[in-house]
């Protein structure tokens, strides 16, 4: 563990607090991790579940989890899709309310938020792009933005409209 690591935003699932982060483990353009503690409290579930779904993260994440202190804790963080997962297997296993899952997108998309706001809108909308290409599996591309009538077209490197998304 190296230097304290301070949240991109604080979002509210299920009415607790979920702790995001830039991916701590890469520069590129990746979707917002967040602290995989929190997001366990978050799912209400009993402390001996909540231990038992971090070991069993913990061993079949393994490669995918950090571990970070911040001021005033220290937590383990991980990628959005894992989040994704921990949300869908609570819910399908009755433990957790589908809106969970809809808490979780929003503060999803506050950390977004959070980690573009200070780019120029149209790199914004190139690293979000580059984002859910990355967590989608899809190959990279580079992709520009330009006004074209009045409409944002989303353009591939080439300079062809980007129909893939």
């Amino acid at each position: 563990m190296g230097n304290l690591v301070t949240p991109i935003f604080t979002g509210q699932v299920h009415g607790r607090h979920l702790r995001f982060f830039r991916n701590p483990e890469d520069d590129a353009p990746s979707m917002p991790w967040c602290s995989i503690d929190d997001l366990h409290e978050a799912l209400r579930l009993p402390r001996p579940i909540r231990r038992q779904l971090k070991r069993i993260s913990q061993r079949h994440w393994a490669d995918e989890l950090e571990t970070i202190a911040t001021g005033d804790s220290v937590t383990t963080v991980g990628p959005h899709a894992m989040a994704q997962a921990l949300i869908e297997t609570a819910i399908e296993a009755g433990g957790a309310p589908q809106t969970i899952a809809v808490d979780y997108q929003h503060a999803s998309a506050g950390a977004m938020s959070a980690l573009t706001t200070f780019m120029p809108d149209t790199a914004s909308l190139e690293y979000m792009v580059a984002a859910a290409r990355q967590h989608m599996g899809l190959p990279d591309k580079a992709v520009s933005f330009e006004c074209v009538d009045g409409v944002l077209v989303m353009k591939d490197d080439e300079g062809a409209p980007d129909n893939a998304n």
